[in-house]
């Protein structure tokens, strides 16, 4: 039977998933009307930037039916392997929107560290996986520090390259680039935070910090109407 902790923490593992999910077809939705192939980019990457915590989700409810979860080889694989790809997705995106000139470089260096990542990870999840971690309970897994250097890796590319939109937008003349920016900075500072946290000590609260997170990326990135109106008196 499962304890109350590894219950807790496999429920906002779920909820923290599902929410990014939902948050990310919301945004992948907007292509349709808008027909900006960066909404699908942007929708894509923000799903994927869950993976890391979907395999603790997977795991949760395999344990309700076996008491035991994943396997460490199925934990290691769900939880990274597309993490890079993501990535990718959401370098396009950004390089679109900063407008940046070695696009192409950047494009082919990221893709480089895709294959380096991705035979990375196949190969020792099939030769050695606990050289990449050990599982402490059905839902929770301790990365090695050469994992967590990759996963690392992925993750601040992935901030440096966001907190540059934000601080263009922050410094447009547009009110509602500039409230998107703010609400944006908000986002990717709680993720940062519940990530970090996250992985010194599992709780509940660094994982409702995430679902926050990813609930401010939505309200940033779309800017909803309703939310204009709460924090612009009026519109351009």
């Amino acid at each position: 039977m499962l304890d109350d902790v590894v219950i807790i923490n496999g429920i906002f593992s779920l909820i923290f998933v599902v929410v990014c999910i939902i948050v990310g077809l919301l945004i992948f939705s907007q292509y349709f009307k808008l027909r900006d192939r960066n909404l699908l980019l942007v929708g894509i990457a923000w799903m994927g930037l869950s993976e890391p915590w979907l395999p603790s989700s997977i795991s949760f409810l395999v344990a309700l039916v076996n008491g035991k979860g994943l396997t460490l080889e199925v934990y290691i694989f769900l939880g990274n392997f597309f993490l890079p790809l993501t990535l990718m997705a959401w370098l396009i995106a950004m390089t679109d929107l900063l407008v940046i000139e070695k696009k192409k470089t950047i494009l082919i260096a990221c893709g480089i560290f895709v294959i380096f990542f991705e035979i990375f990870m196949i190969y020792y999840i099939l030769t050695d996986p606990s050289f990449l971690g050990e599982l402490v309970s059905p839902v929770d897994i301790d990365y090695t520090i050469y994992a967590i250097v990759l996963l690392f890796a992925n993750l601040l590319i992935f901030f440096i390259t966001g907190f540059l939109f934000v601080i263009k937008s922050i410094q447009s003349e547009i009110p509602k680039i500039r409230l998107k920016g703010k609400l944006l900075l908000v986002a990717f500072i709680c993720f940062l935070i519940g990530t970090a946290l996250d992985l010194i000590a599992t709780t509940p609260l660094f994982r409702l910090i995430l679902v926050l997170s990813a609930i401010i990326f939505y309200m940033g990135y779309i800017l909803p109407k309703p939310i204009t109106k709460l924090f612009l008196k009026k519109e351009d």
